[in-house]
Formats: C-alpha cells, structure tokens, sequence
C-alpha cells in the first residue's frame, strides 16, 4: 500500500499540518485505527503537562499501596545503629507472615490446574471422611 503526505488541521490550535506518508505507514504498522488530531506541537505540550497522569489517561495509582507489606513501618530511634534498625525490620517482615505470602504465591498456578488441585485434595478429604 502506497502512502502520500496529507494536509490535515489541529484540533486545538487550528494550525495545519502534513501527516507524512511516513508517519502514516509508522501509524499502520503499529495497528493504530485513527489519525492524528493533533499537530506535533499540540501532541509533545500535552505529553508533557503531565500532572501525574499518564500521558494521555487518566492518574496513575500507586499499586504499592495495594501491597499487604506496604503498612510495616520502623522508625529510627535516637542513636541505633543500622544493624539495629535491620534487625528490627527483619523481626518484624517475619512475624508479619509476608514472607510465608509471597513465597506461597510465588508460582503462577493456571486455573485448570488449581481447579485439579483443588478436586484431587477434596477427593481426598472425603476417602479420609468415608473410612
């Protein structure tokens, strides 16, 4: 397929602009189904307002604060030393049980697999039942 350069006009400023043959193959090579509506001006301002948003959606949320660790917090004492302070972190990951979760969901289990998992156990339970 045989592209040619286009005159097309902004949506925000009203200015022309020529969407290349160019950017018009890059545009199908990367399966995107509509045009430009922006000039390059426009686009590269409104990337770069940025504000905490991505560069065009909606904000970004932290997934850390969806993180069960995410609430161990320890506070450094007047004159301890980093060993210290380490120790106590350390303590307080392994009574909290993170460890234990992470390591128990450290392999992707796919559905049908857990769901023979599952099945096997309960046949199980009830062999144990029945005797």
């Amino acid at each position: 397929m045989s592209f040619e350069d286009r005159s097309m006009q902004c949506s925000n400023c009203g200015a022309a602009f020529t969407f290349s043959a160019k950017d018009q193959e890059y545009f199908q090579s990367k399966s995107y189904t509509n045009e430009p509506k922006r000039c390059p001006e426009c686009r590269q301002a409104r990337k770069s307002e940025g504000n905490g948003r991505s560069s065009y959606g909606a904000p970004r949320q932290s997934l850390l604060g969806h993180a069960r660790f995410s609430s161990l917090e320890v506070r450094v004492n007047e004159g301890e030393s980093q060993e210290s302070l380490l120790r106590r972190f350390q303590r307080m990951v392994q009574m909290s049980g993170v460890l234990r979760e992470v390591k128990a969901n450290r392999h992707f289990v796919p559905k049908s697999e857990a769901a023979r998992i599952k099945s096997k156990k309960n046949a199980q339970r009830r062999r144990r039942q029945g005797n």
